[in-house]
């Protein structure tokens, strides 16, 4: 008999009632923990000939790295050109850099394109080192342009506070949903640019409204 009671749709509904009630709340503050972004005190500055990690990591979140990854990865540039107006803007942080894809092209060395050059090109190279040139791997870097040199360097030729401000920056204004954590996330920044960081967090919890447009 009790096992037939506790069949009854009655007592499966109060069992599942019970489990939405209790069960429902965990499961929901476990999907938002899931969807956690945690950015670590003392973020990674990405050395000479980092390779970023195309497929997405969010491990690499703790020591910055997955923010240059995704900069690299952002060929709509929709997040870079964000990213850029944060940093440039003199009303934001104002930091005199702009983030930039840089493209290259590697000539081996030796190689019948080295070579050419080695012995003095002449009029008679030009078709072929148009042939070698195209044949040449390409490869693609983030850098910071400087603005008061006007010149392209490497993230770890600048100060400290920028590559440290970047993740900041990138976590704060990508789309995703989730608790963004952020450790000291004013280390090692000038005390002006760390009330544009004020600025930036209060964007990211309450992004700009859309402009209205009237006829």
């Amino acid at each position: 008999k009790a096992e037939l009671e506790r069949e009854t749709s009655r007592v499966i509904g109060l069992r599942r009632l019970l489990s939405e009630m209790f069960l429902g709340p965990v499961r929901m503050v476990r999907d938002y923990l899931c969807a956690t972004t945690y950015i670590g005190p003392l973020r990674e500055i990405p050395g000479r000939g980092y390779h970023p990690q195309v497929s997405p990591d969010e491990a690499r979140w703790a020591n910055g790295l997955a923010a240059w990854d995704l900069l690299y990865t952002d060929r709509k540039t929709d997040l870079m050109e964000e990213v850029n107006d944060w940093l440039s803007d003199e009303n934001k942080l104002h930091t005199g850099y702009r983030i930039e894809r840089v493209d290259f092209k590697e000539v081996p060395v030796p190689s019948l394109f080295h070579q050419i050059f080695e012995r003095g090109v002449t009029e008679d190279d030009i078709g072929e080192l148009q042939e070698l040139y195209n044949s040449l791997h390409s490869r693609s870097e983030i850098a910071l342009r400087d603005f008061d040199k006007g010149i392209i360097v490497a993230p770890s030729d600048v100060g400290v506070g920028i590559s440290q401000m970047v993740p900041v920056v990138v976590g704060a204004l990508r789309s995703k949903e989730g608790l963004l954590a952020i450790e000291q996330p004013e280390l090692h920044v000038h005390p002006a640019i760390q009330v544009a960081i004020g600025d930036l967090l209060i964007r990211a919890v309450r992004p700009a409204p859309e402009t209205v447009h009237s006829d």
